[in-house]
């Protein structure tokens, strides 16, 4: 998903790891970001599992911003939102780590 404007939220849904979403501007500042967290499958049975997201400029991995590092419970749907500052204008990925039992949302707001 490539927004028109960088001011436009950016999200992304997916079940799992996601190595690298379609690059996506931001014009740079603070930034709100929501998260849900819900397990599939053999995903209830989980003790816990965490959901991670970063971001990184779509040409150099070398420096990340973290979004979003939560651990949820075992057999129930999480959400949130926390806010992430400083981040430089330019063009990013996310990258997401999640259990393959684990579906998942992440928003970012400028």
């Amino acid at each position: 998903m490539v927004p028109a404007f960088p001011t436009t939220t950016v999200a992304f849904s997916g079940t799992g790891l996601l190595a690298a979403s379609p690059p996506f501007p931001l014009r740079g500042g603070t930034y709100h970001v929501s998260w849900d967290t819900q397990p599939i499958g053999a995903g209830w049975t989980l003790p816990t599992w965490s959901l991670v997201g970063t971001i990184h400029d779509s040409a150099d991995r070398s420096t990340q911003h973290a979004l979003v590092h939560v651990s949820a419970p075992a057999g129930s749907a999480q959400e949130g939102v926390v806010v992430v500052s400083n981040i430089p204008a330019g063009t990013y990925v996310l990258d997401v780590a999640a259990p393959a039992t684990c579906n998942w949302t992440i928003s970012i707001h400028p």
